[in-house]
């Protein structure tokens, strides 16, 4: 009868571990960075991470991408991450962001090359769900994709 009962508590221990939400090492690795960097926990309510570069690939990219966040990106499930200078990219607006927004000019691209180009890192359940890299080749598909999927 006690091996039974040992048995059922191993099973339900592996049971409760296997199955408890885990937490990748790349969603760590961003959780890191942001409460480092900035003093920001990223909560479950975060569902993604927009990324804004410049001049990491293509500046007409950039340039369109920065609108595109900008006007259908936004809500409070966002966390917009600026690495663009301004220089290429209009950042004004996002200058005037109150919330869930974060400037690093200085970023270590070393360290988090996983923001070295512009992108939306989606977010579920403590985990990268996906991640969009803008770039020159497939922009027009990446950003009806954008669209769509807030639809």
């Amino acid at each position: 009868m006690k091996t039974l009962q040992i048995t059922f508590i191993s099973i339900l221990t592996i049971v409760f571990l296997g199955c408890s939400p885990q937490k990748s090492k790349d969603f760590e690795h961003l959780e890191k960075y942001f409460k480092e960097t900035h003093k920001f926990k990223i909560n479950d309510k975060i569902d993604k991470i927009v990324v804004l570069t410049e001049g990491a690939s293509c500046a007409s990219c950039d340039k369109i991408f920065a609108r595109t966040a900008f006007e259908h990106l936004q809500n409070e499930n966002t966390v917009y991450l600026v690495t663009a200078t301004g220089n290429i990219v209009d950042i004004q607006p996002f200058l005037m962001l109150e919330k869930n927004c974060f400037f690093d000019w200085q970023l270590n691209r070393a360290e988090y090359s996983e923001f070295s180009s512009s992108r939306v890192i989606y977010l579920k359940n403590n985990v990268i769900d996906t991640i969009i890299i803008i770039n020159s080749n497939e922009i027009r598909e990446q950003l009806e994709y954008l669209k769509n999927k807030l639809l």
